[in-house]
């Protein structure tokens, strides 16, 4: 496997164009369709929890004339007691506003949590948070998201995980001949060509079963390894 590199990126949507030569049809078509989003964590540390021992958190349903003017916060769908943290509380938020939240100023961010709060949770005697931090996927320029899906595009167009994990094969000819020795070598079918596959691709967006998990993740790398290793022995 010294002759592989492992590259690690989640921009195959955002630069298709990095390639040279271009992908495959097959591959494109996959990384055009499959759907691609991002989720955001906002986690709420305390200086004690104002909660009851039995309280685990609420979801978030808004009624048409309580919608926020922080247009945000709808995107955000509940908070809930993190596991292990007695004083922190977790939140989730998804849709089109995640870049947002996780761009947006920090004095911003709290104030309107602590609104929707208040809002959601009158009864409670709510206390600054000592702090507020959430998840960064949909900005960091080496992810620009979180998890794929298989979106009505790809059903559309009969593509998805199966298609992007087609690894990319050249043909290679024996290394001792040149370049027209090689031309006339296929011709003569003297000696047979070498189909070699050259770029893999793993990741949860290959996971036609377990996509959007980090379990998916980890079996596709384990399953583009065992593509390498059974290539090199059967060589």
């Amino acid at each position: 496997m010294g002759s592989h590199r492992w590259l690690c990126g989640g921009v195959l949507k955002r630069n298709t164009m990095l390639f040279r030569p271009n992908l495959p049809e097959a591959n494109c078509a996959a990384i055009n369709f499959i759907g691609f989003a991002s989720i955001c964590k906002i986690f709420i540390e305390f200086d004690e929890k104002f909660w009851p021992d039995n309280w685990r958190g609420f979801n978030a349903l808004w009624r048409g004339q309580d919608l926020p003017s922080e247009y945000w916060l709808k995107d955000i769908y509940g908070f809930h007691v993190y596991e292990h943290q007695p004083r922190v509380l977790l939140g989730w938020a998804s849709g089109f506003h995640v870049d947002v939240i996780e761009s947006m100023d920090h004095d911003a961010l709290v104030q309107g949590i602590m609104d929707m709060l208040h809002r959601f949770l009158p009864k409670f005697k709510l206390s600054h948070p000592n702090n507020v931090v959430t998840t960064k996927w949909s900005i960091d320029p080496a992810h620009l998201g979180s998890y794929s899906y298989p979106s009505l595009l790809a059903s559309e167009y009969e593509t998805g995980p199966a298609q992007l994990a087609q690894p990319v094969n050249v043909l290679v000819y024996d290394a001792l001949l040149s370049a027209d020795t090689a031309v006339s070598v296929r011709a003569t079918h003297m000696k047979p060509v070498v189909t070699r596959p050259v770029l893999f691709f793993a990741g949860e967006a290959t996971s036609p079963n377990h996509y959007s998990t980090v379990h998916g993740a980890v079996e596709t790398g384990i399953r583009e390894a065992g593509r390498i290793i059974s290539f090199y022995e059967n060589e």
